[in-house]
């Protein structure tokens, strides 16, 4: 499970940073890291945040993960289902997208055909 929570996170960072460079680092950063974190209510419960916020918190990959988490720690692995599944929904989607930043960036070019000149 903490395996998943660090694909996805990663996957998140590395599929922005291969598709938008630079500023995928920077979005990847402001999404997981400064709203994810904020959102997951890790710190005390996402019921206790605003209904939108903590919603939204719980599809991030922080809340995800800290959902995961309490639901092994302390409910014996009750309702882990839900977040796992979000979590392998970002990892895929951050694969998803290295795999096509990679495949655009290694596109073969297209090389001009030479045409013989004729001698005459």
């Amino acid at each position: 499970m903490l395996a998943l929570a660090v694909l996805a996170t990663g996957a998140v960072f590395a599929g922005f940073a291969t598709l938008l460079g630079q500023r995928g680092l920077g979005l990847a950063a402001v999404l997981t890291v400064l709203a994810g974190n904020a959102f997951s209510g890790m710190s005390s419960a996402p019921e206790l945040l605003p209904t939108g916020i903590g919603l939204l918190g719980q599809w991030l990959p922080p809340g995800a993960s800290g959902s995961a988490l309490r639901s092994v720690a302390y409910f014996d692995g009750s309702a882990v289902g839900g977040p796992l599944l979000v979590l392998s929904l970002w990892a895929a989607a951050g694969l998803t997208a290295v795999a096509l930043g990679g495949r655009r960036r290694t596109a073969p070019a297209s090389v001009p055909v030479r045409v013989p000149a004729t001698a005459g």
